[in-house]
């Protein structure tokens, strides 16, 4: 008879924080735009910038509340843009290709040095 007590208190505890957690959770609950979630599951998921923005999840949110432009994944292509733009109702064109070109011709000659540091000559 004397560990019936502290189990039934035990058990009355759990319940009412329970029941607690669950309303919390409720009231506390963040809504998400559920347009932004398709859209993050659209993008390629390579979190790498290229958009101007923090990741995949950033990018969606811009284009959902602040009107960014809907073509700017490059990694994604024509492919994320009109999945996008089936999202948000829109046609989309895609952004065009960029290649990245080396102006300098990798070698120091064709630069002017900088510095001098420790005996290492750096360009740029």
């Amino acid at each position: 008879m004397e560990f019936v007590y502290p189990i039934l208190i035990f058990v009355v505890m759990g319940i009412v924080f329970g029941v607690l957690l669950v309303v919390i959770s409720k009231v506390f609950a963040v809504k998400t735009d559920e347009r932004a979630v398709q859209i993050t599951e659209a993008l390629p998921g390579a979190n790498c910038g290229a958009c101007g923005y923090a990741g995949c999840a950033d990018y969606a949110d811009a284009i959902v509340n602040k009107g960014a432009p809907m073509n700017a994944c490059l990694p994604g292509g024509a492919n994320a843009a009109a999945a996008i733009g089936d999202i948000m109702g829109v046609s989309v064109t895609a952004s065009e290709r960029m290649v990245p070109v080396l102006h300098c011709n990798g070698t120091c000659e064709a630069t002017n040095r900088k510095f001098t540091f420790d005996g290492v000559q750096s360009c740029t």
